[in-house]
């Protein structure tokens, strides 16, 4: 099984000595990316991404996948740990698949 690292909060890795480091250490380097035509990956990005290295996480993918309604219900569990109140599922706008 691969190891991946998710790079946080932006899309881009500006710190070009922390991306090689992490090339040395997991097998995938993924960020999120707000939408699929995003045109703005660096060359470092794009060079990792042609050899299987880089991948793009979209979110609206989470939402459309076969693990959607269980990571909806795990996001509400750890709101009602850390919130300490009763979540109304009918007020949080998210797309549940049946």
């Amino acid at each position: 099984m691969s190891q991946s690292i998710l790079y946080y909060p932006t899309i881009d890795i500006q710190d070009s000595e922390w991306l090689r480091n992490a090339v040395l250490y997991w097998d995938e380097i993924c960020s999120i990316v707000p939408f699929e035509q995003y045109q703005g990956f660096s060359p470092e990005l794009q060079y990792l991404q042609e050899r299987n290295l880089y991948r793009a996480i979209y979110p609206q993918e989470l939402f459309n996948s076969v693990h959607a309604n269980e990571f909806v219900d795990t996001i509400i569990k750890r709101i009602r740990y850390f919130d300490g109140r009763n979540i109304n599922k009918g007020n949080i706008r998210y797309s549940r698949t049946a």
